[in-house]
C-alpha cells in the first residue's frame, strides 16, 4: 500500500507576515493539498509525524478553526483516505509521560470508543495500527524523557501483528542532528533496525540516514528555514524501493534574506523577506564564536584546549607554550 508522509505543519496565527491571518489558512491548505495529491495518485493513507499545532496549550481559535474546517472538507471529499498521526511536542497542553499521557490538540480529532470528530483520523498516542495489507505502523509521540520513549516503543512493538513489516512514526530530537541541543536518541540504535522505515518529525529539514528519515516540514515557518528545502515523502509498503521526496518548497512563501535597499522583483515581493544591513552581516561574521571547535563529541580535550588558547592568545597571562605543557602533564 502507498502512503504519503509529512510532519511539522505548525498551524498558528503568526505575528509576522500574516495579513488577514493568512498563514494559518496556508497551513490548513497544505492539508487539503496532501489529500488531493493522495486521491490523484490512488493513495489511501496519509501519515503525520507530529506538531499539527504550534503553541502548546495555547492553540488559537483561528488555528483550530482552520484545522477543523480543513479536515472536515477533506474527509467529506475523500472518504476512503485515512489520516494516521502522532502528537509532537507542540501538540501537547500537558506533559506527556509513560504513566500519564499528555493532552493533545489532536485528541478530539481521533476515532475512539467515546467518540471523535473524524472516523478516518487515527491517533497513535501511543499505539499501533495494523492493516490487512500486511504491515503495522507503530506510533510513539513526543517524550521529554528518552527512557519513556524506549519503554513505550518496546511495549507497543510487543503487541504488533506484522513484525516483519513494521514502520515507526516518532517525534524526537536525535543525534547527530543538532550540536547544541541534548539529543538522547541515536538514529543508529539497534532497536530501530527492526523497522522497515523510521519516520521522525521534530526536525524541520528533510534527511535520510539508513532506514531513518527526518521527515521535515512541508513549508517555511521562520528565518531558520532560509535556503531550506521543504516537502513530503511517498512510500510503498509493498515495495523495497526507497521512499521518494516530493518537493513542496515553492507551494508557499519562503523566508529569504536581502540587504536594505535591494530591488526586489515580483517573486520576492510574495516571500517573507528578512532585511539586514550589509555592514551588520560583516560584523556578525567577524564576531561569530565558532562553537564547533569546542564540541566534545568531535574533538579531544587537548584539541579543545589548543583551540581555546588560539582564540584567546592575546589575553593570556602566561606563554601559550607553558600552558600547553602543564595541560599535557595533567591529561596524561
Amino acid at each position: 500500500m502507498k502512503a504519503i508522509v509529512f510532519s511539522d505543519l505548525h498551524v498558528h496565527d503568526y505575528k509576522q507576515f500574516n495579513p488577514d491571518q493568512i498563514r494559518a489558512q496556508r497551513a490548513a491548505d497544505m492539508i487539503e493539498y496532501v489529500f488531493k495529491l493522495a486521491d490523484k495518485n490512488d493513495i489511501y493513507q496519509i501519515w503525520f509525524a507530529g506538531d499539527m499545532g504550534d503553541q502548546f496549550a495555547n492553540i488559537s481559535v483561528i488555528a483550530m478553526n482552520a484545522l477543523l474546517i480543513a479536515f472536515q472538507k477533506c474527509f467529506t471529499e475523500y472518504p476512503n483516505i485515512e489520516f494516521i498521526a502522532i502528537p509532537g511536542n507542540h501538540d501537547f497542553a500537558t506533559k506527556n509521560t509513560y504513566s500519564i499521557p499528555g493532552i493533545s490538540v489532536m485528541d478530539a480529532f481521533e476515532v475512539r470508543p467515546n467518540g471523535g470528530l473524524f472516523p478516518s483520523f487515527v491517533l497513535l498516542h501511543p499505539g499501533s495500527y495494523s492493516h490487512e495489507a500486511g504491515f503495522t505502523i507503530v506510533g510513539v509521540p513526543y517524550f521529554e524523557d528518552p527512557d519513556n520513549f524506549w519503554k513505550t516503543l518496546e511495549e507497543n512493538v510487543n503487541r504488533v501483528q506484522y513484525k516483519d513489516n513494521m514502520y515507526l512514526l516518532m517525534h524526537q530530537m536525535i543525534w547527530p542532528e543538532n550540536d547544541f541541543i541534548q539529543d538522547d536518541i541515536n538514529w543508529m540504535d539497534d532497536r530501530f533496525k527492526q523497522f522497515k522505515w523510521v519516520l521522525n518529525g521534530h526536525v524541520h529539514h528533510p534527511s535520510m540516514w539508513g532506514n531513518f528519515i527526518n521527515v521535515g516540514s512541508p513549508m517555511h515557518r521562520d528565518a531558520s528555514d532560509i535556503d531550506g528545502k521543504k516537502g513530503i515523502w511517498l512510500l510503498d509498503t509493498d515495495s523495497g524501493e526507497l521512499p521518494a521526496f516530493w518537493d513542496t518548497t515553492d507551494k508557499n512563501p519562503q523566508y529569504i534574506r536581502r540587504p536594505y535597499g535591494y530591488k526586489i522583483d515580483e517573486w520576492m515581493s510574495q516571500q517573507y523577506i528578512v532585511w539586514y544591513h550589509p555592514e551588520d552581516k560583516q560584523k556578525k561574521k567577524e564576531d561569530t564564536f565558532d562553537a564547533s571547535k569546542f564540541n566534545t563529541q568531535k574533538v579531544g580535550p587537548m584539541e579543545i584546549l589548543d583551540n581555546f588558547l588560539d582564540v584567546n592568545e592575546e589575553k593570556l597571562e602566561f606563554p601559550k607554550a607553558d600552558l600547553q605543557r602543564v595541560a599535557t602533564k595533567y591529561f596524561e
